[in-house]
């Protein structure tokens, strides 16, 4: 009698215990139900590596105008960008007429902006050119000098008089994609003045839709767009300023 008296007693605390873990599980159940906010899951997830590179600061003021530009002053908006930074958009710089054999005293030059960090290294640097001959009844066909603006040196040379880089019939627009393997530096790059020789067959005019000079530097990609055009012909030159690089 005794022993079963004893496993009564354990069996009744076994009860007991049972009934206050389900209650306690049943409370905690609908507290998670009515307070939102509640019910987080944690894992043991971590997150992807993410690849963060140092750049640098430099100190300088460097000042470069826009050459995107819309104005809506009319009640419409009408694009009135730099006629050389962009292609196909409908804007061209319109030469004056070029003769029918290359001449070496006309030329066309156009330096673009200088607002670069000095001191570092350039690779992948390009000339982007889209020409076309403005008489539909003619062909042109051009070379390309590269300079330096501060002292008209020259870095490099892109087809000739008697191998010219490129030609084009009518009003068909030439792209060209001119390595520049000549521009290393940034130093340089904030230096250069592009000379363009050409002639027409019909003694035309030339289209100039786009002349720019892209490449890369260890930190960012740059464009740099034309502020200064300038037109050498029958012994006169003719400078033609981008208008929000000043006069």
């Amino acid at each position: 009698m005794g022993t079963w008296h004893s496993n009564a007693k354990r069996w009744g605390r076994f009860k007991g215990l049972a009934f206050v873990t389900a209650a306690s599980v049943a409370i905690a159940a609908m507290v998670m139900v009515s307070l939102p906010g509640t019910t987080a899951l944690f894992t043991a997830d971590y997150p992807v590596g993410a690849d963060i590179a140092a750049s640098r600061i430099f100190r300088d003021e460097r000042i470069s105008t826009a050459f995107d530009v819309t104005d809506a002053s009319s009640g419409s908006v009408v694009d009135q960008s730099s006629a050389t930074a962009f292609g196909a958009d409908g804007r061209y710089f319109l030469s004056r007429a070029w003769p029918t054999a290359f001449d070496s005293g006309r030329y066309l030059e156009l330096e673009p902006n200088a607002p670069l960090p000095a001191g570092l290294g350039v690779s992948n640097a390009s000339l982007d050119l889209r020409v076309a001959s403005d008489a539909g009844s003619g062909s042109v066909c051009l070379y390309v000098e590269l300079r330096r603006a501060s002292n008209n040196n020259l870095l490099s040379s892109h087809g000739s008089s008697g191998s010219p880089l490129a030609c084009t019939s009518g009003t068909s627009t030439t792209v060209l994609n001119v390595p520049l393997t000549a521009v290393t530096t940034t130093d340089l790059a904030n230096d250069l003045r592009v000379r363009v020789f050409a002639r027409d067959s019909a003694a035309g005019a030339l289209r100039v839709d786009q002349a720019t000079v892209s490449g890369d530097t260890p930190f960012v990609t740059f464009t740099l767009y034309p502020i200064l055009t300038r037109e050498v012909y029958t012994g006169q030159t003719e400078l033609l300023r981008w208008g929000l690089a000043g006069p």
